[in-house]
């Protein structure tokens, strides 16, 4: 097998959608001999936020010297990134080796896996091929019935922001929605830490915790505290708490850009006072070398600085809501928005929040097959609502009108628009 074709049996796999429950993960883990159950783990869930949580808190693992696999979807730069190993994507070597025993179990299987559990798979069978200290999970949707709640119970279970996403598919109000994504916490799970959300969210994630008899805490935001923000990042401190085993430290260099980040911070860290609780040795130098080396694509980055170029996944109303106000935070002039949405996102509700910080807006499509909505009717909307809006056919050509507009430019409004965009920019 080579590695194309690897990778081929993953995108075919798409064909089969997104189907919720674990019937078909655990009869492809079970196959493979339950490579899950060799690693220990740490998940995470929530509405925004969990890839940068996910990746803050490897990125320290990895400089406390334990080795750490990180698991994160979907891909945006390049397929191999979405599994690493102490920040270093799958070789192509392993990829191949794994994918093949994956393909020839899931031909026996009567109902054979989806993508997402293909690459579930993946993920879990090559940390435990990889001899992993501790590995890193990133929801893909949901929790209860996501694949990657196939592994065992967790160190720490972390609950990011709580909001309306996937709506029908996880459940008609917050309440539902963080059922499903607490069904992360399991017995025996060491601790569950939650990002503040609304209340009605919350107390669902907390009963949980309370039935399952699993330690829960909300973490404090109040113990970050803002130094300086700029296009290189932010500089903050992690105050003491009251209780016993935390942490204090000062000036801390974190690459992500926008304030919601800073709460992120806040829930990794936290989750490292309860790893040292837990007897894991995590040094002072490896939490400030960790955090000062998480950079994301994609996610609030700034491509160019004069004039501005920024790039953002963002797709959902809390999402967009934070870039809106690293905006504000920034005291940039009005901006040029290229977007590109799915339409099954609160698109209406996306424009709502960009509308007054847009001089104009270029409409692509996003690139994918069945969920994207196309660029004029996007378009359509914002014109409906009193914006300047253009759509183009290509990516390509949208890019190439927003930066001839001498503004500001600011891309967003989902991976599948933010990765193609990412390349076609940096080729230029």
């Amino acid at each position: 097998m080579k590695t194309d074709q690897a990778k081929a049996f993953y995108k075919n796999a798409e064909s089969r959608g997104i189907r919720p429950g674990l019937e078909r993960i655990r009869d492809l883990m079970n196959r493979l001999g339950n490579p899950q159950d060799r690693t220990p783990y740490i998940h995470v869930a929530g509405t925004n936020g969990k890839g940068s949580v996910a990746l803050m808190t490897a990125q320290i693992l990895s400089q406390a010297g334990y080795r750490t696999g990180l698991f994160r979807s979907p891909a945006v730069t390049t397929f191999e990134d979405q599994i690493q190993v102490d920040g270093r994507p799958i070789s192509s070597q392993n990829l191949t080796r794994e994918t093949e025993r994956i393909q020839s179990a899931a031909l026996e299987m009567a109902d054979p896996p989806t993508s997402f559990e293909a690459l579930t798979a993946l993920a879990l069978l090559h940390f435990a091929d990889q001899s992993c200290d501790l590995a890193v999970i990133e929801v893909g949707m949901g929790g209860l019935e996501d694949s990657t709640n196939i592994i065992p119970p967790p160190r720490l279970a972390l609950i990011t922001r709580l909001g309306l996403d996937h709506l029908g598919v996880l459940g008609k109000n917050l309440a539902e929605i963080a059922g499903q994504k607490a069904g992360i916490i399991k017995e025996g799970t060491g601790a569950a830490l939650a990002y503040p959300s609304e209340e009605e969210g919350l107390a669902v994630v907390a009963d949980q915790a309370r039935t399952r008899a699993v330690p829960f805490q909300v973490i404090d935001p109040g113990r970050v505290s803002l130094r300086k923000m700029d296009l290189d990042g932010q500089v903050f401190d992690w105050k003491p708490s009251v209780k016993e085993g935390s942490m204090s430290l000062e000036s801390l260099t974190l690459p992500l850009l926008g304030r919601h980040q800073l709460t992120n911070a806040g829930l990794v860290l936290t989750g490292m006072e309860a790893l040292r609780a837990m007897g894991y040795a995590i040094p002072d130098e490896a939490i400030r070398r960790g955090l000062s080396t998480a950079r994301l694509a994609c996610r609030m980055e700034v491509l160019r600085k004069d004039p501005l170029f920024l790039l953002d996944g963002g797709h959902n109303p809390q999402g967009v809501a934070s870039l809106v106000d690293l905006l504000r935070d920034l005291s940039l002039p009005p901006v040029h928005f290229l977007m590109g949405m799915l339409k099954d996102k609160d698109v209406d509700h996306v424009i709502d929040l960009v509308l007054p910080l847009g001089a104009s807006f270029t409409c692509i499509t996003p690139d994918h097959p069945t969920r994207a909505l196309s660029g004029e009717l996007l378009a359509q909307k914002i014109r409906k609502k009193g914006g300047p809006a253009q759509a183009f056919s290509t990516m390509e050509e949208g890019l190439d009108r927003a930066l001839t507009t001498g503004q500001p430019v600011v891309a967003f409004g989902s991976f599948y628009t933010a990765g193609p965009l990412r390349k076609l920019f940096l080729k230029k």
